[in-house]
């Protein structure tokens, strides 16, 4: 079932979605509020898509939304040396209320094993990939120096 709103003027009948109301162009400022709320429902995504990402940051990425982890959090679990795909058995603490929820279960181990509570520096996993472009010229500068000393 689809919910529908529908839209009259003098001489114009116009049918929308509620979900994703049509908009004038140039939108009036009044309707802010409804960019907001299609950014906040996740109609709206800002920044690269998914696919722009490496598979390995994909995962992270993925598993950071199913799990409602912080970047801070996803980079412990990295750390870590955690298996983003394998997260769903340490996070299974509904059925199994003996184990910590995940959030609090990574932190845990982050501490006992670096003994800090967080990362120095906390980097988004968007952050992690490199473009090709900006790998190149280290790579090139590194082999030019190498030619120098010999």
């Amino acid at each position: 079932m689809r919910a529908v709103s529908l839209l009259s003027a003098p001489g114009v009948r116009q049918v929308s979605s509620v979900v994703d109301p049509l908009l004038p162009v140039p939108p009036p400022e009044s309707a802010q509020w409804i960019w907001a709320y299609r950014h906040c429902v996740g109609l709206v995504r800002m920044g690269k898509s998914r696919k722009a990402f490496s598979p390995r940051v994909r995962a992270w990425v993925e598993a950071r939304e199913r799990y409602r982890l912080s970047h801070a959090q996803v980079q412990m679990a990295r750390e870590l040396g955690l298996n983003p795909g394998k997260l769903g058995k340490i996070s299974n603490q509904r059925q199994e209320p003996w184990k910590a929820p995940l959030p609090q279960f990574i932190e845990y181990l982050y501490l006992k094993r670096f003994g800090r509570e967080r990362p120095q520096a906390v980097t988004p996993a968007e952050g992690w990939d490199q473009p090709a472009a900006a790998k190149k010229p280290t790579r090139n500068a590194v082999a030019a120096n190498g030619r120098t000393e010999q």
